[in-house]
């Protein structure tokens, strides 16, 4: 009697192509493509946008500062407070003294704010600088607002809000003191306007 012998298996060769793909793809990776983990350029590619974010910044620097936090906002504020008041305050005092009027004289403020500009531009050259500078306080301003919740008994995001209010008085009124001083009565305009008095005639 003829014995039968068992049929040979077929020597295993993985799993079919079919199978690899959706694996691939439940990985959130085409089948037919290696993963790469690079990163996008962030830097802006045409001519209006590179302007953009001369004068406006990146939007990465914007997700750094909220990825470290309100002490980081609060620190980059008050720095670029301080830089364009510094600024605005020598543009001032520079144009009462090359045309003997005030930029709050009629007709007097697009004259002004043209001569501004140039100090203003200026100013963005160093934001690299206020931002890193501003990272690094961080931590002192998050310390800040945290004494101010623990004193007022507010939440942290009202706690911002004080430090953000004293912050905008303190750099107002540091700003119209610079300008007093060195430009003397070139306020006067806006005093008077506050005061209820009509303008003065021009000359």
């Amino acid at each position: 009697q003829r014995v039968r012998e068992p049929k040979q298996q077929p020597h295993a060769r993985g799993p079919p192509v079919a199978l690899r793909a959706a694996a691939g793809a439940s990985a959130g990776q085409p089948a037919d493509q290696p993963s790469s983990s690079g990163s996008t350029d962030d830097k802006p590619k045409t001519l209006l946008g590179k302007i953009k974010h001369f004068f406006v910044g990146s939007k990465l620097e914007k997700e750094k500062l909220a990825a470290l936090g309100m002490g980081a906002f609060a620190s980059y504020g008050v720095i670029s407070n301080i830089t364009y008041g510094v600024c605005l305050t020598i543009a001032w005092a520079g144009f009462v003294k090359a045309t003997g009027t005030s930029p709050l004289d009629p007709g007097q403020w697009k004259p002004f704010l043209a001569f501004y500009a140039g100090l203003w531009t200026i100013q963005n050259f160093v934001r690299p600088m206020r931002f890193a500078l501003a990272v690094a306080l961080a931590p002192a301003f998050e310390r800040v607002i945290g004494w101010i919740g623990e004193k007022a008994r507010a939440p942290k995001p009202v706690a911002f809000g004080i430090l953000m209010v004293v912050i905008a008085v303190c750099t107002t009124a540091g700003l119209g003191s610079a300008i007093s001083i060195l430009a003397p009565g070139s306020l006067a305009p806006l005093l008077n306007h506050l005061a209820g008095k009509p303008p003065a005639a021009p000359a």
